[in-house]
């Protein structure tokens, strides 16, 4: 999946560094829009889907490859569910790349928002935490990510801002 940097003129996309993009609306100021819309190609009419999880939303930010021509390229974790992801997963959950019989039981990674919500509440985030992130992502992987990435910022983050922080 690919997001431009650019849109009628404006940036939108800006790197926060280390393959970091964050969907900025400052240029834009679009106020019909929630984020920048993934792409099936480097086309602008090419677009995934008009889903929330089918965009970058505005100050969200993600890992993101430039590709040197105005595009950046993002793996396509909602999309596709292929062995890369069941890999993906059986990793998170500290199954080695070996383990071939345990990643074989793994269920799917979860879609549904309410089981994103469930499994990170399980795992001691707290309940607002979930729900933002979970509405957000698309795999519990994917949610995980966002969550680590929004509390390793420098402040300015939607969990710093309304005092969110994991349940001891």
């Amino acid at each position: 999946m690919y997001l431009p940097k650019v849109v009628g003129g404006r940036m939108v996309l800006v790197t926060d560094g280390d393959n970091r993009w964050r969907a900025t609306n400052e240029y834009l100021q679009s106020e019909t829009h929630g984020g920048v819309s993934y792409r099936k190609s480097k086309d602008m009419d090419d677009r995934v889907g008009d889903g929330p999880v089918d965009l970058l939303a505005w100050d969200e930010v993600r890992v993101g490859y430039d590709e040197g021509d105005a595009w950046v390229r993002f793996e396509d974790t909602c999309h596709s569910a292929d062995s890369s992801v069941l890999g993906t997963v059986a990793s998170f959950l500290g199954f080695s790349n070996n383990d071939a019989s345990q990643q074989a039981r793994l269920p799917s990674p979860p879609q549904d928002p309410s089981e994103i919500e469930r499994a990170l509440l399980d795992r001691n985030y707290s309940a607002e935490q979930a729900e933002y992130a979970s509405g957000r992502s698309c795999t519990l992987k994917d949610a995980v990510d966002l969550l680590e990435s929004d509390q390793a910022s420098d402040g300015s983050d939607l969990f710093s801002q309304v005092g969110f922080g994991l349940h001891s």
